[in-house]
């Protein structure tokens, strides 16, 4: 099994990303978070394979919260979620040791591929 946290403010978008997740057996959800600070505890508690993190989330970002995860867990793959399509969020996320990089309304298309190269310890960007 590939334990997977996911992490968004929205509790809509969080079950839609489960869904998605779900529909692989290897893929586990063992842990889900409406902030990027509980994230960051859950990560360290419950220690999943690929943490799948919205980039905005009060009151920690997902940029910060990948940050703190990845300098807690380094074996933790990070993919940050964003409705933004921008460069500059990109190469934020990217520095904060985030290895996947995907569009929200793209995740239909990208999420289960990602998590997978994530697990792979591969990275997986959509732009």
């Amino acid at each position: 099994m590939i334990p997977i946290l996911l992490a968004d403010d929205h509790a809509v978008v969080r079950r839609a990303f489960r869904r998605i997740l779900d529909a692989v057996p290897v893929f586990e959800v063992c842990a889900e978070a409406p902030s990027g600070k509980a994230a960051v505890a859950l990560a360290v508690s419950h220690r999943p394979d690929v943490a799948i993190l919205d980039i905005v989330m009060p009151p920690l970002s997902g940029i910060e919260a990948a940050r703190q995860i990845r300098e807690r867990l380094p074996d933790c793959e990070v993919a940050i979620v964003t409705m933004h399509e921008s460069r500059e969020l990109m190469r934020a996320a990217l520095a904060a040791g985030a290895r996947a990089f995907i569009l929200k309304d793209e995740a239909d298309r990208h999420l289960l591929p990602a998590v997978q190269a994530l697990a792979d310890h591969r990275p997986y960007l959509t732009r």
